[in-house]
């Protein structure tokens, strides 16, 4: 299946892997609190990597892969990141409101690429 999307210029993708398991979106977490995030996955063809982006702008997050992971200085110390090849996981130790996004969770193989979207809502807890 051929996957376009048209932001400031045309994306196009050839979906190769197939989702097993992934999080209902949105997703409604309160402000300082942890989210874990888990993704489960099987590729057609060798495993190369998950990414995680804003949807917008389509600016990487995070780059992950069975031995290095890429993580953008903003999100240092806020996330942490694993995959096997088969699942992914992203734990937030603690969100704030600037974490409620959209976001696209992407699986690259040598058959190309799968991506699903995520929204994300942080919800402020008000105490009267």
């Amino acid at each position: 299946m051929l996957f376009c999307e048209v932001d400031s210029a045309l994306f196009c993708s050839i979906e190769s892997a197939t989702i097993l398991s992934l999080p209902l979106t949105p997703v409604r977490v309160l402000e300082g609190q942890p989210l874990k995030l888990e993704w489960s996955f099987s590729v057609q063809g060798i495993f190369r990597r998950v990414e995680f982006v804003f949807a917008g702008g389509r600016a990487l997050i995070l780059d992950t892969s069975v031995t290095t992971t890429f993580l953008v200085p903003a999100f240092v110390g806020r996330l942490t990141a694993s995959t096997t090849g088969r699942n992914a996981t992203i734990t937030f130790f603690s969100v704030n409101r600037t974490d409620s996004n959209n976001y696209i969770f992407e699986v690259l193989d040598t058959s190309g690429t799968t991506q699903v979207p995520l929204e994300v809502i942080v919800e402020c807890e008000y105490i009267q």
